[in-house]
């Protein structure tokens, strides 16, 4: 049925199924069989509901690789996707306890603080939640942000050799505001990348909170097999 029309290309990525009678009518099933068979797919990541829209076939989701050091936007890149990103808040402030933490200022320095949507094909399947030093505030104005990547803009305009980072990832309910600008329900099944960002000289640049749908994205890794003493050095429970 449905799910045969998508393997075989009849319905493709992005394409909006029928309306559930007039697939009941289709196929020959009652709409309770119909709407089971369709809950399935959307379990299994074939279909997405879009509420207040409707029903569509998902696309492909993007891989993530957890190794090396990428934007959003080069890995959109990679795939051949435009992505349209969206500053939705961006204020110049004094920082957080947490966020003088990451970054390592003092109570006096300020920072600044932006929060983006990324849409894909009109779906928003990303939230950027960053915070940056205050004296980088004009290396990511608001109208930058919508044109390049944090990464291309701290090493063009910001004139910074990014060195590397440190990266936590987790799966996690969405929040209220992350929902909102998701425009799923508050508790939808997202992936989080928790990720402070270092020059050159080891100095933090950057702290993010990056939150992807779980049907959209999905991250890869590639692994070796290493001594149990070497690979969890710095990672016992201890030390968490």
């Amino acid at each position: 049925m449905i799910k045969q029309s998508i393997q075989a290309g009849g319905l493709k990525p992005g394409d909006r199924i029928d309306a559930e009678d007039v697939l009941s009518a289709k196929y020959g099933v009652s709409r309770i069989t119909l709407r089971r068979a369709i809950e399935l797919l959307i379990k299994d990541g074939l279909l997405i509901r879009r509420h207040g829209v409707g029903t569509f076939v998902t696309s492909p989701r993007l891989t993530y690789p957890l190794i090396g050091l990428h934007s959003t936007r080069d890995l959109f890149r990679a795939y051949g996707w435009t992505v349209d990103a969206r500053i939705v808040e961006w204020s110049l402030a004094r920082p957080t306890r947490e966020e003088r933490t990451f970054l390592q200022l003092s109570p006096s320095k300020k920072v600044v603080r932006f929060v983006r949507c990324d849409v894909v094909g009109g779906m928003a399947v990303g939230v950027g939640q960053v915070v940056l030093p205050g004296h980088l505030a004009h290396v990511v104005d608001r109208k930058s942000l919508t044109q390049a990547s944090t990464y291309d803009l701290l090493e063009g305009k910001g004139q910074i050799r990014l060195a590397g980072g440190r990266q936590v990832v987790r799966a996690a309910g969405a929040s209220d505001i992350v929902a909102k600008l998701l425009r799923v329900k508050p508790g939808f099944p997202v992936l989080v990348l928790q990720r402070t960002t270092f020059d050159s000289s080891g100095v933090p640049v950057e702290w993010a909170v990056v939150t992807y749908r779980h049907d959209w994205v999905q991250f890869s890794i590639d692994l070796s097999r290493q001594p149990f003493g070497v690979a969890f050095i710095g990672h016992h429970p201890a030390n968490s």
